[in-house]
């Protein structure tokens, strides 16, 4: 039988948003959780510069991860956002420019709601 489009067997997806400062006003970080999958938005001001996406893979009721992404923006403002980026990613050769970082935050972002 079916109650709203679901199926009785089916549970509905409880999605868990949370805001945790990192310590002063522009540093802040969106946790979204689903199951098994997380992910985490780093955000200096309004801005997005930095990403983790962690999906778990439960097997024998023990968690193994299973699947990590993690994109960090080149600085393109000022120290203040420096300050955040280096706590992120020590190595500024590991960041990404605006280009890639966009696509790959939006990938992630993809398969999370998957």
């Amino acid at each position: 039988m079916e109650a709203n489009g679901q199926k009785e067997t089916e549970k509905p997806s409880l999605i868990n948003i949370s805001l945790e400062n990192l310590g002063t006003v522009n540093k802040n970080q969106v946790i979204i959780k689903n199951g098994n999958k997380t992910l985490s938005l780093y955000f200096s001001y309004n801005t997005i510069v930095g990403f983790n996406l962690q999906i778990l893979n439960i097997e024998h009721k023990q968690m193994t991860e299973s699947f990590y992404k993690k994109g960090v923006i080149k600085n393109l403002w000022g120290n203040t956002t420096g300050k955040l980026l280096n706590e992120l990613e020590k190595n500024k050769k590991a960041r990404l420019n605006q280009i890639e970082f966009n696509k790959q935050l939006n990938e992630s972002i993809n398969t999370f709601f998957k």
